[in-house]
């Protein structure tokens, strides 16, 4: 039995802009059994709150617009044997 851990880059290659609405979506998936992914959407917006001086290029980050967290603690890792249906 293995896992992995799959990704996907966007082979769109502009730039990121301030209103952009991107998402990012990690997944683990167990081959051949099952998979988990957890979609977070977020939204990109200035980078105001910087304790530094940027230049004349203004930084960018990213807003959470999702609004359910993820906790891995409370995750089941564990998977029930399928049932059996006779």
């Amino acid at each position: 039995m293995s896992a992995s851990i799959r990704s996907c880059v966007a082979t769109n290659f502009e730039p990121s802009e301030v209103g952009m609405y991107v998402s990012d979506e990690p997944g683990f998936y167990r081959d051949g059994e099952w998979g988990v992914r957890i979609e977070s959407d977020l939204l990109v917006v200035p980078a105001t709150d910087l304790p530094y001086a940027t230049g004349s290029r203004p930084f960018l980050k990213f807003d959470y617009v999702t609004k359910v967290g993820s906790v891995l603690q409370i995750l089941c890792v564990c998977v029930p044997e399928p049932l059996c249906v006779t």
